[in-house]
C-alpha cells in the first residue's frame, strides 16, 4: 500500500481532499455498459505488434492505456464486489444486486454488473469452509494458469481479463464479458464426460500420426510445447494438448480465447495415500493441489494434464500419464526441496539479503504448502553438519525463522478469512466495523499478551494441521515460546526497498525492527488492510524493538484499522503495464536529474519483485528490472537478474541487449560488444540493438567495419 501510495505521489495522482470522490472515468461509464473486453483485446493487440516490431515507445503508450483501463476496472470490481459480499446473506429481494443466470453451471452463483461477471467459483450456499477454501485456491490455480500460458507469448491465443477481488474472506472472480457462449467452443468442451473437441486421429488412433483441424489447435500445441505438458487422448480418442477442461472458443469478434483453464497444469500427489494413487483416481477435494508450472517446465519428461482423472483412468495411455505425474511430485519431494535448502543454508550475507523468500521457493517449482518440508530439511541438514561456520550458523537461524514468520503470515490469513466468513453468516451485518473489531481481537491474540498460551500451544496445533512436519522437537514443547525466535529476527532485504517509502509516511520505522514487524506487513498485505499512521508508529517505531508489541496486552483497538478495502489480484499483462507506468516516469526523472528518482526507484524496484514473488520466470519483468536497477547504478543486483533471464530465455534479442547495456557502464566494453553481437544475431529485425550498438562503438572509438560486415552478413 505505501508503495503504490508514493506512486501514485509522483505519478501525479497526489491525495488531496477530493479523494474521496467519484473519479472521472465513472461519471462516464454510469451512462452505458463498458465493453471492457474490446478495449482490453483491442490494447493487447497492438501490444503484440509493437513488441514483435520492437516499437519502444509506442509500446510504453499501450502500457499506459493499459495500466488506465486497469484503474477503471479495479475501481468496479472493488466497488461492486464489497456490495455483492456484504449482501451474500441477504434474501434475493433485499439485494443491491440480483444474482444473473449465466452459463451452463446453474449451481455457481454469478453476478454481472456493467459487462463484468462476478462469480465465486462455487455454490457459496452450502455453508462449508471446506469447500469455500477449496474454490479460493482453484480461482487463484486460473489466474496463475492465465499467467504462464500468457508468458508463453503465443500470438494467436488470448485470455480473458480476469481478476480475483478477496475481501471478508470470500473471493470473487470479476472478469470481463467476453464474445463467446456454448455455440463458439472449437476446442475442449463444455462437459468433458460427454464430449471433447481435440485434434482427430488418422490410422487407427495412433498418436505419432495426426492432422490439425484449426489454427487454435496448432496454437495450443505450441503452448502445451512450452509448458511441457503431454498430449493424451480423450474420451473419444480425439488428441488433447491440454487438460480437457480447457475451452478454446473462436470468439465472435474472430479473437481465439482460452477459457477454464485451472486445471491446466498436473495435480501433486504428495500426501495422497496410497490406495488413491494404485486406484489411479484422486478425488475432486485434492485436485485443487497442482504443481508449480516452474516445475513442470523443468522436467525432461512431458506431464499429463489429467493425470489420476476418472475420465481418462482406462485409456491406453491413462496408466502410464499417471506415473510420470507420480515420479515428478516425488522428485518435487526428494529432490528439489532438499536441493533449495541446501542452497540457501550455504548462501553469504550478501547473497541472502538479495533473496526473497517466495521468489526462489516459486522459481524452483515449491508451493507455498511444502515451507514446513523445506523447513525440517534445513534442520536435517544443520544437523548433520559437525562445525558449522558463524555465517552457516546466522544462515539457519534466519531463514528457520524466515520460513517461521511467512507459515504463520499464512496460517493467520486462513484463519482471519475463515473467522470474517464464519461471522458474515451468522449476523448478516453490513457494516464493516462489526469485521474490523474481529481482525482487532485476533490480532491481539496474536500480537499481545493474550496470546501467552496461543503461541505456546494452539498455534503449534494449527501449524503442523496446514503445513505438516515444521516444528522442531524443542519447539514442540509447551514450555518453547516461538516468539522469541522472532524477537531475535532483524529484518534485512525483504523490506529495504520499503524503508525510504516507510519514512515519507512519518512513521520511521526502526531498521532493526525485529520479527513481529515482518508478520504484522505480512498479514495486512494478504488480507488487504490498511492502519493508521499512528498505530504503526506505536507498535513499530521505537527504537527498542522488543518492547513494543509483545509487552502490551491488547496492542490494537477499533480505531487503528483505517481501511478495509480487501485485495486485489491482477493477471501479469495489467502488473507489466503498471510497471511499465512506474519505470517511465521514474527513467524521466533520472533525465530530469530530480533529487527523488531514487526514492521513485525504489517503489519501482518494489513493484517489479512483487510480480516475481509469484511470476520467477518472467523475462519481461526480469529483464527491465534489470535495466532499471542498472540505471540506479545497483550493478550487481542488474546482473542477477540480467543472468537469470538469459538462463531461462537463451534466445532472448532483449536479454542480451540489457547486459550488453551493463557491462557497458561497468567499462567491459569487450564483453559488451560481444553481447550486441549476440542480441542481433538472435533476431536481425531488433532495430533498437542496431542503433544502441552504432552509438557504442562511436563513443568507445571502436572500428565501425564490425558493424558493417555484422550487417551485411545480417542481411
Amino acid at each position: 500500500e505505501s508503495v503504490y501510495k508514493t506512486l501514485k505521489y509522483y505519478l501525479g495522482q497526489s491525495q488531496s481532499k477530493n479523494d474521496n470522490l467519484i473519479p472521472d472515468f465513472v461519471i462516464t461509464a454510469v451512462d452505458g455498459l463498458y465493453n471492457w473486453n474490446d478495449r482490453y483485446q483491442n490494447i493487447c493487440q497492438q501490444l503484440k505488434i509493437s513488441e514483435s516490431t520492437f516499437e519502444i515507445k509506442e509500446s510504453s503508450r499501450l502500457c499506459d492505456l493499459l495500466a488506465q483501463l486497469a484503474d477503471e476496472f479495479c475501481y468496479f470490481v472493488r466497488t461492486y464486489g464489497k456490495i455483492i459480499i456484504s449482501e451474500l446473506e441477504l434474501p434475493i429481494e433485499r439485494k443491491t444486486i440480483k444474482p444473473a443466470t449465466w452459463g451452463s453451471n446453474l449451481n455457481e452463483i454469478k453476478f454481472i454488473v456493467h459487462n463484468i461477471l462476478f462469480s465465486f467459483g462455487s455454490d457459496y450456499s452450502n455453508n462449508n469452509n471446506l469447500n469455500e477454501e477449496i474454490s479460493i485456491k482453484i480461482a487463484g490455480n486460473t489466474l496463475r494458469t492465465i499467467n504462464f500460458m500468457k508468458i508463453c507469448n503465443i500470438p494467436e491465443l488470448n485470455f480473458p481479463l480476469l481478476t480475483l477481488f478477496d475481501y471478508r474472506g470470500f473471493r470473487l472472480i470479476a472478469q470481463a464479458i467476453a464474445p463467446i457462449d456454448d455455440t463458439t467452443i472449437v476446442y475442449g468442451s463444455i462437459d468433458p464426460s460427454i464430449n471433447v473437441k481435440g485434434v482427430k486421429e488418422i490410422q487407427n488412433l495412433a498418436l505419432s500420426e495426426f492432422i490439425e483441424v484449426d489454427t487454435i489447435s496448432e496454437s495450443i500445441k505450441k503452448l502445451a510445447k512450452k509448458l511441457n505438458i503431454k498430449r493424451h487422448l480423450s474420451m473419444e480418442n480425439s488428441i488433447v494438448y491440454t487438460s480437457m477442461d480447457l475451452q478454446g472458443h473462436k470468439g465472435k469478434d474472430n479473437l481465439y480465447y482460452l477459457m477454464h483453464s485451472a486445471k491446466l497444469f498436473p495435480i501433486e500427489t504428495i500426501g495422497i495415500n496410497r490406495e488413491e494413487l494404485e486406484n489411479g483416481v484422486i478425488e475432486d477435494e485434492f485436485r485443487y493441489k497442482v504443481l508449480r508450472p516452474e516445475l513442470i517446465i523443468s522436467r525432461h519428461v512431458q506431464l499429463s494434464s489429467d493425470a489420476f482423472s476418472k475420465l481418462t483412468l482406462n485409456l491406453s495411455d491413462g496408466l502410464s500419464n499417471n506415473n510420470d505425474v507420480a515420479i515428478a511430485s516425488q522428485y518435487l519431494n526428494d529432490i528439489v526441496i532438499p536441493r533449495f535448502a541446501n542452497e540457501i543454508l550455504f548462501l553469504t550475507k550478501a547473497q541472502r539479503r538479495t533473496c526473497r523468500l517466495r521468489a526462489n521457493l516459486h522459481r524452483y517449482g515449491i508451493n507455498l504448502r511444502f515451507m514446513g518440508r523445506v523447513r525440517m530439511v534445513l534442520f536435517d541438514k544443520f544437523s548433520q553438519i559437525e562445525e558449522p561456520s558463524t555465517q552457516l550458523r546466522s544462515n539457519f537461524i534466519w531463514w528457520s525463522t524466515r520460513l517461521l514468520i511467512e507459515m504463520i503470515a499464512c496460517l493467520a490469513k486462513c484463519l482471519i478469512n475463515r473467522a470474517l466468513r464464519d461471522k458474515l453468516r451468522r449476523k448478516k451485518i453490513v457494516v464493516e466495523q462489526y469485521y474490523k473489531s474481529k481482525i482487532i481481537r485476533m490480532l491481539n491474540i496474536l500480537f499481545g499478551q493474550d496470546g501467552d498460551e496461543y503461541w505456546r500451544t494452539q498455534l503449534k496445533q494449527q501449524l503442523i494441521l496446514k503445513f505438516g512436519n515444521c516444528l522442531s522437537l524443542f519447539e514442540l514443547k509447551i514450555q518453547t515460546d516461538l516468539r522469541q525466535d522472532l524477537l531475535s529476527f532483524h529484518i534485512e532485504q525483504e523490506l529495504n526497498m520499503y524503508k525510504e517509502i516507510i519514512n515519507i509516511e512519518n512513521n520511521q520505522i526502526n531498521n532493526s525492527t525485529n520479527g513481529f514487524y515482518l508478520l504484522f506487513w505480512r498479514i495486512k498485505h494478504l488480507i488487504g488492510l490498511k492502519f493508521v499512521k499512528s498505530a504503526e508508529k506505536r507498535l513499530f517505531g521505537c527504537t527498542t524493538s522488543t518492547r513494543s508489541v509483545t509487552t502490551m496486552l491488547r496492542p490494537f483497538d477499533d480505531g487503528d484499522i483505517q481501511q478495509f478495502e480487501g485485495r486485489i489480484k491482477l493477471p501479469i499483462t495489467i502488473r507489466e503495464s503498471y510497471c511499465s507506468r512506474a519505470h517511465n516516469k521514474a527513467r524521466k526523472f533520472v533525465e530530469a536529474k530530480h533529487e527523488s528518482f531514487e526514492l521513485l526507484g525504489r517503489a519501482t524496484v518494489a513493484l517489479y519483485e512483487d510480480v516475481l514473488d509469484s511470476i520467477p520466470i518472467s523475462c519481461f519483468i526480469l529483464q527491465n528490472l534489470a535495466n532499471l536497477l542498472t540505471e540506479m547504478r545497483f550493478n550487481d543486483l542488474a546482473e542477477n537478474y540480467i543472468l537469470l533471464a538469459l538462463l531461462i530465455e537463451p534466445d532472448n534479442c532483449g536479454n542480451y541487449l540489457s547486459y550488453a547495456q551493463l557491462l557497458q557502464k561497468e567499462g567491459k566494453f569487450d564483453e559488451a560488444e560481444s553481447c550486441y553481437q549476440l542480441s542481433l544475431q538472435s533476431n536481425p529485425n531488433f532495430t533498437n540493438a542496431l542503433s544502441v550498438y552504432y552509438s557504442f562503438l562511436k563513443k568507445t572509438n571502436r572500428s565501425c567495419l564490425k558493424f558493417k560486415a555484422l550487417i551485411i552478413d545480417l542481411l
